[in-house]
């Protein structure tokens, strides 16, 4: 069994070509599915059956689990879970052929592998660099927090907050942390620079 990879995408470009691409994915998941899969008819082997790809080719193990057209700041949003990593070469084979004016960012996170990622370089849609994920044992129950944050200082300010801390930086906050036996992990996430189109 394959660890799953958790991706948000944000794709931008000419509002009749995100409206097109809106279409099919509403038409694909209101009819049954194009193949035998195991995901349901948003599994993207039936998206890239859908404009005439080889599905057997790409590595294609996931679905679409939600979308959205927002119009109002001109972009769709998807969510996927994929096996192991994010399969964006499926989104840059349809846009490369069918819209050449979308491009996509991306957020994806496998927990197992350790993988922290997103391409928005600018964090306009993704400005989160850190997460803090914590777990505190109280009379036998475990509490989980996971907190995103811009910076690795808003995260050190945030931690603190949290569990009143006065942590001035971060190996101060790694050590009051380890002192109060509390299971942790600070996570940076990687900046890729890249996008659909370089």
């Amino acid at each position: 069994m394959p660890n799953w990879c958790s991706t948000v995408y944000v794709i931008t470009g000419e509002k009749n070509e995100l409206e097109d691409f809106h279409r099919v994915l509403n038409e694909l998941q209101g009819n049954p599915s194009r193949l035998e899969n195991d995901f349901g008819s948003l599994w993207l082997g039936n998206l890239l059956d859908y404009y005439g790809f080889d599905w057997e080719q790409i590595e294609c193990r996931g679905s679409i689990d939600e979308f959205s057209l927002e119009t109002q700041d001109e972009h769709l949003r998807l969510y996927t879970e994929t096996a192991w990593s994010a399969k964006h070469k499926v989104f840059e084979m349809i846009f490369d052929k069918y819209y050449p004016s979308l491009r996509f960012y991306y957020s994806d996170e496998e927990l197992g592998s350790e993988i922290y990622e997103t391409n928005d370089v600018e964090g306009v849609y993704f400005p989160d660099r850190y997460i803090v994920d914590i777990c505190i044992e109280e009379g036998g129950n475990a509490h989980y927090f996971k907190e995103y944050y811009s910076s690795l200082k808003s995260a050190i300010e945030g931690t603190n907050e949290l569990l009143s801390l006065d942590a001035p930086d971060l190996p101060a906050l790694k050590q009051a942390l380890e002192d109060r036996g509390i299971v942790f992990s600070i996570i940076e996430i990687q900046v890729n620079d890249e996008n659909k189109d370089g």
